[in-house]
């Protein structure tokens, strides 16, 4: 069981269920519980446990789809590691991607269908369709591929937001008539947008800078194959360029968002200032470092960048402290 976890993985899948649930109860509902007019949300927990399984479903499917066909990359890439058609025929191996996705794609209808919202499955079937696109043509692609990884995880926050707002919408709409003149202009789902916006944008550059540099990892792999990513086509050292500048515009973005356009609680505090600053800032600014050493060690850097996407995501919870 353990092994097929490995496959799945549940570690990214987990990032998934707390990118959720830290938008739900630690920003959503601090913002509805704060405001002038305490409206509690449509959407119940029974409702983002069910949207959470569903998404991870799809993001599961993904990775299985993703290892079939990468299994030749892989052989050379990962030559220690154990893979999935190592454990698995392929006829198996077709068969649970299909039961993952078609799963996800089920549920997310089933609740789609139950908030009568039900055009919102279409967050679900983009999203299947997009990790098959990537992992049938563009796995090995200038970009392409880390575009749509990259948009993939941009979607996470995106398609709760959705969902969230929706819902809350069709309970309230004459509330929002009323007290606001507006739905996103100004009160609760104002601040959820920005907050949302900012967190996926975050994801899809993170994201970005990750896959290209986990092409560098595997640019062996891909060489022998034939692969058409960004190393092979402009070289290590142009690519690591690439990958700086980046990170500058990461750093750069963060620091205007976070520093500059944000003025309001709890953004202003020093702790929130500080929080932002030692665990985006300065380890960006340390992968830069790396990739100016003559071997840089990417496997590292990989992990750093994952590791500054989860105090990302954690943030939320001094949203929830100091709002």
């Amino acid at each position: 069981m353990v092994k097929y976890l490995h496959f799945l993985r549940w570690k990214n899948l987990a990032i998934i269920a707390v990118i959720i649930f830290s938008l739900k109860y630690w920003v959503f509902e601090t913002l509805t519980n704060t405001g002038l007019i305490r409206l509690p949300s449509a959407f119940t927990f029974l409702h983002t446990l069910l949207l959470t399984i569903s998404i991870v479903l799809v993001a599961a499917g993904g990775y299985v789809i993703n290892d079939m066909n990468d299994t030749l990359a892989d052989r050379v890439n990962k030559s220690d590691q154990t893979l999935l058609l190592d454990v698995l025929s392929e006829n198996q191996a077709q068969l649970l991607y299909f039961g993952l996705t078609l799963s996800g794609i089920g549920l997310g209808l089933y609740l789609a269908s139950e908030l009568k919202l039900y055009q919102l499955i279409i967050f679900h079937l983009g999203s299947s369709a997009l990790l098959w696109i990537y992992s049938s043509y563009f796995k090995s692609s200038i970009l392409i591929g880390n575009i749509i990884v990259s948009i993939l995880s941009a979607l996470v926050p995106l398609t709760y937001f959705c969902f969230e707002t929706r819902s809350y919408i069709a309970s309230y709409d004459k509330v929002f008539e009323i007290q606001y003149n507006s739905y996103f202009a100004v009160g609760p789902l104002s601040g959820f947008w920005n907050y949302t916006l900012v967190l996926a944008i975050f994801a899809f550059i993170y994201t970005l800078i990750r896959e290209i540099i986990k092409d560098l990892e595997d640019l062996e792999g891909d060489k022998k194959l034939d692969g058409d990513t960004l190393p092979l086509a402009i070289g290590t050292s142009n690519t690591l360029w690439i990958v700086r500048a980046l990170l500058v515009l990461a750093v750069s973005g963060v620091l205007l968002v976070y520093y500059i356009k944000l003025q309001s609680p709890p953004f202003d505090s020093i702790i929130f200032h500080g929080y932002i600053f030692f665990t985006l800032v300065l380890p960006s600014l340390y992968i830069i470092w790396l990739s100016f050493k003559t071997e840089m060690d990417y496997e590292k850097a990989s992990r750093i960048l994952k590791i500054i996407m989860l105090f990302g995501i954690l943030s939320s919870y001094l949203f929830y402290t100091f709002q």
